[in-house]
């Protein structure tokens, strides 16, 4: 897992000449450089700008890419107020320790979930994770790396998770998806899904 994650991502449109102007659409996303975002400062201006414009449109929910940034959290949730929904994602980057200490400090933000506070394979983690968490009233977030209905299954069995959030493309087929969403309605845990979060959540991530 890459616990210092430079975001990039490409899109690409394919024009054709058919006469109903047929087109493809393609995005590649890495954690590498390859597409450059420009100075730090001016990317996290941006951010803030768009936190600012979502506002403006009515946006309830925002999520936010942190690890131990409690200046970030602070930051945003002073500009949302108390009232809207505030998310926060890890990527990955904690062990048992690490998460539970800081996503204890991020508690006074409220945030409704952190989003893989640990490797996603590690379901022992996540359930120690989780329990002194639920208390705060921080969910644990996760499934978009998970590949099939077996590891659900255990993450919804042992609750080391509150939030499901399978990634549709990657689950093996359609009854794949169907099996985990059926699971998620037995154990009462919402669904996030990845590729529709826009469509299901209002959110904006900062």
């Amino acid at each position: 897992m890459n616990t210092d994650p430079d975001y990039s991502a490409a899109y690409v449109v394919l024009e054709t000449d058919a006469e109903d102007r047929l087109e493809g659409y393609g995005i590649t996303f890495t954690l590498g450089k390859g597409t450059e975002v420009g100075p730090q400062d001016a990317v996290i201006l941006h951010r803030f700008q768009l936190c600012t414009e979502a506002l403006k449109d009515g946006w309830t929910r925002f999520k936010v890419k942190v690890s131990a940034d409690l200046h970030r959290c602070r930051l945003i949730r002073n500009m949302i107020g108390p009232e809207k929904t505030l998310m926060k994602n890890a990527n990955q980057c904690w062990d048992v320790p690490e998460a539970v200490e800081w996503m204890s400090k991020l508690a006074e933000f409220k945030p409704l979930w952190t989003e893989e506070p640990t490797s996603p394979d590690d379901i022992l983690r996540h359930t120690t994770i989780s329990k002194p968490l639920v208390p705060l009233g921080i969910g644990i977030a996760t499934g978009e790396q998970c590949h099939n209905r077996v590891i659900f299954k255990q993450l919804l069995q042992v609750k080391a998770l509150q939030f499901l959030q399978i990634d549709s493309c990657r689950l093996g087929s359609v009854n794949e998806n169907l099996s985990v969403l059926l699971m998620a309605k037995k154990f009462e845990i919402p669904v996030c899904p990845m590729l529709v979060e826009l469509a299901f959540v209002n959110w904006c991530s900062i």
